[in-house]
């Protein structure tokens, strides 16, 4: 009985791994048919699983029973969490009904010369319970996107994003915004602009989650920027100064040594981040290059030294070596710094 109960336990975290294997492929390939295809074949599986060893086992009588085997216990609340998979999926894809967050397009600047670089701010403020995410969204296929219509000449820059927080539903780890966010854009004016407002109109889409359902939003904005003779700060500067201090580019970028190691088996890269002390926050929010060969999870652990803290996450190379470099975001205590962790030899 003790063998049948181990070969269970091992088909159940099988099962488990490989659901998360997909997971990451279809993430990182942005293929979410196959993200669905893969899951619902292995829920199938797990739901057929399932059957067959309440058949067998009772499964009722083994649930009741306050002496039953633990382990018996495991494998079937990991065969429930297996089969509520795609429901979540659903959930994170977007596939619900409405968001209701509420977007608007602010300008920093009262008004700028042609030539300037002037900043516009998407402001999106969302309902109690409700979030959207980073640039990376983590374990969730979610993306933020901005189009742009704008005067003649003008061009857009990069986002610049707030720091944001780890979010954990289910076996899923995601990065995301609670409560409100402001993307900072940067607009290149162009210089045979005339004095007087031009209209800067944008399309934001946007995948905005509750707890269990998830929502598509899509909301068309617009602003004037003004052309004058001298810069000068808008009405709204503050809020622009208030979130650019939440943003990695406010602080000088960092470089941390980092090394190898195994983690029960599993190839994960390590590294040491100075802190005050054991109660310092501190996080690593991973940037991974477009086409790259490898996926940093999400999840963390972390170890405290006399006046550091070592932290460890698990790096999925799929083909080819190993990255040389890390990129990321390294949050301590609010503030965040663009960070390249150098991969090389552990320290003794």
């Amino acid at each position: 009985m003790k063998e049948k109960v181990k070969i269970r336990k091992f088909g159940a975290e099988w099962l488990t791994q490989l659901t998360l294997d997909v997971f990451m492929d279809a993430k990182n390939m942005g293929q979410k048919h196959l993200l669905l295809f893969g899951t619902a074949a292995l829920t199938t599986s797990a739901s057929m699983t399932a059957l067959y060893l309440a058949k067998k086992s009772k499964l009722s009588t083994i649930w009741r029973n306050p002496r039953a085997n633990n382990s018996m216990k495991h494998i079937f609340r990991g065969l429930i969490i297996l089969a509520l998979v795609p429901w979540g999926l659903e959930a994170q894809l977007g596939l619900g009904p409405r968001a209701e967050a509420e977007v608007e397009l602010f300008i920093e600047e009262g008004q700028a010369r042609p030539g300037d670089t002037v900043h516009a701010g998407v402001l999106m403020t969302l309902p109690f319970g409700r979030h959207t995410y980073w640039k990376n969204p983590g374990d969730v296929p979610a993306d933020t996107e901005i189009s742009w219509t704008l005067p003649k000449g003008c061009t857009v820059g990069e986002i610049s994003w707030p720091i944001p927080q780890k979010y954990f539903s289910r076996i899923l780890y995601s990065y995301v915004y609670e409560g409100q966010v402001l993307l900072m854009i940067p607009i290149h004016l162009g210089k045979d602009l005339a004095t007087g407002p031009h209209k800067i109109r944008a399309t934001v889409e946007w995948t905005e989650c509750a707890r269990l359902k998830c929502f598509q939003g899509k909301a068309s904005i617009s602003a004037n920027v003004v052309i004058g003779e001298k810069k000068t700060p808008g009405k709204d500067a503050k809020l622009f100064d208030k979130w650019r201090k939440l943003t990695p580019e406010h602080n000088k970028p960092l470089e941390l040594p980092a090394w190898w190691v195994r983690v029960k088996g599993k190839r994960s890269v390590q590294f040491r981040v100075p802190v005050a002390n054991k109660k310092t926050e501190v996080y690593f929010f991973p940037l991974e290059p477009a086409r790259a060969n490898y996926a940093v999870e999400p999840a963390t652990v972390r170890e405290n030294g006399e006046a550091h803290a070592t932290l460890t996450k698990k790096v999925r190379v799929r083909k080819g070596k190993e990255p040389t470099t890390i990129t990321g975001v390294l949050v301590r205590d609010g503030q965040g710094w663009n960070t390249t962790l150098k991969l090389g030899k552990a320290p003794r």
